[in-house]
């Protein structure tokens, strides 16, 4: 479709310079006149009311011919759009816009409502398509634009671009229009992915704004440059910065030194499109240097894996939390940890194979016999049974055995071999392990190191417990 280009109208131009050089003759006959007689009052008067006929003459000259000049173009501007209009069907009320290309020719009071344009059809005509479409979109937008076979293309995720600077999610309906000698116009039809939510959010603005307010949890939000340009009320309460003296600064200038490299490369990974969320505990610094600990949770504004974005997330006090932690950790230790530490006691746990293979054993296993835990767990050279004096080993299975059967506590003494081969006398009390069904599964006790003054009284200590276990 082409259009005739209108022809230049020099009138006005040549009207401008008649009175420019009309007024430089009276200028020089100004200066003539003063070299030759003084001025007085009534020649000034004289000049000055000719200078205003002469420029309200020039005015009424041009002003006609400007206005023509305007119609012209206003009317070649109705024309053009009127002519590409008529692609488009009449009843059609939804965002849609005719492209040459990837140029601009029309679009329909919708689409203009849309991107915030109403009225300036006139800056749409001949405007690239691209300055309408989100950076990150171009190099889809030239894949659809150059495929041979785009009749009735749908695209999502389309991105575009508003006058006021914002995005709008929209998805981008393609069809020919297959016009002789025109093989690259086509329609547009842009349908908004949001349309619902954006025609809704001011009703509902007022409450949103309650919610913010009262909710004891700081959001925020992050540009491209990891600047905070949103930051909820509770802000001020976590740190003692007031929203207005922190907006532009990065956030990580707010977090301690030592945790600073890891909130970074986080944050970076969000903000390149490398994950989608992230969630870490963090310090942070406080208006007064005091330490406050929180929790940080970030997600990309992006659905686009790989896409620049910007970052939304929430900071939850969690000071209290980690103190609680850190009193636990202190007080972590139990009575039988205290008694274990300062008596020559082991706890253990075995399996009832023939090496009482251990499980478990207690940090009182090192004075005991010698061995770090981690020597004896899970080894079968270093099973319970392989720690026994020999002369004990046949006897202190037979006994344990039977109370297992009887499914009965078990007492002993006996000798144990330490790494160093040293003997010492033990008094070990246990039970069996059985589940509902009565399996066994596990053998638990203690083993303690006892002193006595001969060998006597231990066998007659020995000797008595064993009556007494045979007897109940």
């Amino acid at each position: 479709m082409k259009h005739r280009i209108p022809e230049q109208n020099f009138t006005p131009l040549l009207l401008f310079f008649m009175w420019f050089g009309s007024l430089s003759v009276l200028f020089g006959l100004l200066i003539v006149w003063q070299n030759s007689f003084s001025i007085d009052s009534t020649f000034l008067i004289l000049f000055s009311v000719t200078l205003i006929l002469s420029l309200s003459v020039l005015i009424n000259s041009i002003k006609p011919l400007v206005g023509k000049a305007i119609s012209r173009k206003n009317a070649l501007s109705d024309d053009i759009s009127h002519q590409w209009s008529t692609y488009l069907p009449s009843t059609m009320t939804s965002p849609a816009a005719i492209v040459d290309g990837l140029t601009l020719k029309y679009a329909n009071p919708a689409f203009l409502q849309l991107i915030g344009m109403s009225e300036m059809q006139d800056l749409i005509i001949d405007m690239p398509l691209n300055n309408l479409i989100h950076p990150s979109h171009h190099a889809r937008l030239d894949t659809i634009f150059s495929s041979e076979n785009n009749e009735s293309l749908p695209v999502s995720n389309i991105r575009l671009l508003c006058f006021d600077g914002s995005t709008l999610p929209a998805e981008l309906t393609i069809t020919s229009l297959q016009i002789a000698g025109y093989p690259l116009v086509q329609q547009l039809q842009i349908t908004p992915s949001d349309l619902q939510a954006s025609v809704n959010a001011p009703t509902d603005q007022q409450h949103s704004n309650l919610l913010l307010e009262r909710l004891e949890q700081t959001i925020f939000h992050l540009n491209t440059e990891m600047q905070l340009i949103l930051l909820t009320p509770f802000w001020l309460k976590l740190l003692d910065y007031t929203v207005e003296e922190s907006l532009n600064k990065p956030l990580i200038d707010f977090i301690h030194p030592e945790d600073q490299v890891l909130a970074q490369a986080r944050l970076n990974g969000l903000a390149d499109g490398k994950r989608q969320r992230t969630q870490l505990n963090i310090r942070m610094l406080t208006k007064n240097g005091l330490l406050q600990w929180v929790d940080l949770r970030a997600n990309t504004t992006s659905l686009l894996r790989g896409e620049h974005s910007s970052i939304i997330g929430t900071l939850t006090d969690i000071s209290r939390q980690k103190q609680t932690e850190a009193a636990l950790r202190a007080n972590a230790r139990s009575t039988t940890d205290m008694i274990m530490n300062n008596i020559s006691v082991m706890v253990y746990r075995c399996k009832n194979d023939r090496f009482w293979s251990l499980e478990y054993v207690s940090s009182g296993c090192h004075e005991l016999i010698e061995y770090q835990p981690y020597e004896v767990v899970n080894s079968q050279p270093h099973g319970y049974m392989n720690l026994m004096h020999p002369d004990d080993k046949q006897r202190a299975w037979d006994y344990v055995q039977g109370q297992l059967f009887r499914q009965q506590s078990f007492q002993l003494i006996y000798r144990l071999v330490t790494r160093s081969g040293k003997i010492k006398w033990v008094f070990e009390q246990g039970k069996g392990v059985f589940s509902n069904a009565n399996e066994l599964l596990a053998l638990e006790g203690v083993v303690t190191e006892i002193q006595a003054s001969s060998v006597e009284q231990l066998q007659q200590g020995l000797q008595h417990i064993e009556s007494l276990n045979t007897a109940s």
